[in-house]
């Protein structure tokens, strides 16, 4: 290795981790900070898919009433509410973070909730000082930090003898998941300076280990799990887990499969990967270059075996471009029943009654064909629906209000003949039929579809 003073430039990643582990940079203090100023507008979005992962770690903590717990690199403070819980009024949350514009959200947080028991450290974790020593401790996808030994060590030595300490992050799976490998390089460039160690990033934990165990995790990728096989004599404490996990991010976007997972199309759940990959990297998702929508509400329908879960990326989006998200309440979509079409559609018109200005519908694959129908039996109450992949020959009979009908030559489930529909605006977007829900190009045309509605509306009120 040629050692020499490091380019700021960061180099390019390679989507199959190989060598890239020994030659990546080392973090970078300066660039994390002006990384994270820029992401502190949509920090909470882009992070939520990770939210089951944080509330799993934090259970595994097993926190008691009134003890102390430190949040290593707490960002915006999004593991407050669930650490306050366990430790109640009467514990104490230490939050230490280096970059000033996320400690600065994570302390409003605080403030607008009234939790008077978070002290804040605004500091790097290497140079922080600790005011007092923790019970537990907690880093949610902390990579650079976790690869700065300094770090660690200030850490544990803020730590009381046998604290448990719980930690989470990517890392590179197998190299038969290029689909996983893919999507771990993109957050991994969106939310750390360096790729080192993505391939045991528990690598300088484990010295703080009496031993370690690896599990095997869903989705081809692996769940190393740090565990503590006994006490040590060492006054350092000892971490009792921590879970690295890439293939968890995966298993929420699996979650979209529906019929897909009972048929078993591994290819269909790596596209879906690869998307929401690129989907996140674009400035789109941030709602850059996207028209300001109205506010009305706009309700999203699954697919098939779906749920609102998969969803949530797209419920969000439209948020975040000025549109008001509803879910459809569906806990599973199990097919095209009267009782779930009755229950669409008494949700449809109630938020079309509450706003005034009717309901837009957006429905994914078999939530397209419930679209439709809704829109039929009210015409009045529906603005707009806009059907992704959906298999809309079930459903023939025309449809009073604009439609738009996104559909992809390569989808596997949804044959694109299937879903045109001659009295539909039919466009075309590249991707797989579960990745519709992540992909960048439908979004963009989602946009568009309820951009044109909104001003043919206003146009029609001014003219009337």
């Amino acid at each position: 290795m040629v050692q020499g003073s490091r380019k700021r430039r960061r180099p390019r990643a390679p989507i199959m981790p190989g060598v890239w582990s020994a030659i990546a940079p080392e973090p970078d203090r300066a660039e994390a900070i002006e990384q994270y100023r820029s992401r502190v507008p949509v920090y909470d979005l882009e992070i939520a898919i990770a939210e089951p992962i944080r509330r799993r770690a934090i259970a595994r903590l097993r926190l008691k009433p009134g003890e102390t717990v430190l949040d290593v690199g707490c960002g915006t403070g999004l593991s407050f509410p669930h650490l306050e819980h366990y430790v109640g009024q009467h514990g104490a949350i230490i939050g230490v973070e280096q970059s000033p514009d996320m400690i600065a959200k994570a302390r409003a947080r605080a403030d607008d909730r009234g939790w008077t028991n978070v002290t804040f450290v605004n500091a790097p974790a290497e140079e922080a000082h600790i005011p007092r020593l923790a019970d537990a401790a907690v880093f949610h996808f902390t990579h650079d930090l976790m690869q700065t030994p300094a770090a660690l060590d200030n850490v544990f030595r803020s730590l009381k003898p046998g604290a448990r300490v719980v930690a989470t992050g990517l890392k590179w799976a197998r190299w038969w998941s290029p689909g996983v490998n893919l999507f771990v390089r993109v957050a991994a460039m969106r939310s750390t300076t360096t790729m080192a160690g993505l391939d045991a990033p528990w690598r300088y934990l484990e010295p703080h280990l009496t031993g370690m165990v690896l599990e095997a995790a869903p989705g081809g990728a692996t769940l190393p799990r740090l565990r503590s096989l006994q006490m040590t004599e060492n006054p350092t404490p000892s971490p009792i887990e921590a879970v690295v996990s890439p293939s968890q991010i995966l298993k929420l976007v699996l979650s979209a499969l529906g019929a897909t997972a009972v048929i078993g199309l591994a290819v269909e759940a790596l596209q879906t990967t690869a998307e929401y990959g690129r989907l996140i990297a674009d400035p789109l998702f941030a709602g850059v270059g996207i028209a300001r929508g109205d506010a009305h509400t706009v309700m999203v329908i699954p697919g098939f075996l779906g749920n609102d879960h998969y969803l949530e990326t797209l419920r969000g989006w439209l948020g975040r471009i000025g549109y008001t998200p509803l879910a459809s309440g569906l806990s599973r979509n199990t097919g095209f029943k009267r009782e779930i079409l009755k229950h669409l559609e008494h949700r449809a018109l109630a938020a079309a009654r509450t706003s005034g200005a009717g309901v837009s519908l957006i429905g994914h694959s078999l939530g397209g064909v419930y679209a439709r129908a809704i829109a039929r039996r009210n015409p009045t109450a529906v603005r707009e629906i806009v059907t992704l992949g959906s298999p809309l020959r079930l459903d023939n009979g025309p449809v009073p209000v604009p439609f738009t009908a996104i559909y992809s030559r390569a989808d596997r489930i949804v044959r694109h003949p299937r879903a045109l529909a001659a009295d539909a605006i039919n466009v075309e977007a590249g991707g797989c039929h579960v990745g519709m829900a992540f992909n960048v190009a439908v979004y963009r045309a989602i946009a568009a579809a309820l951009t044109a509605s909104t001003t043919a509306r206003a146009a029609s009120c001014a003219s009337a």
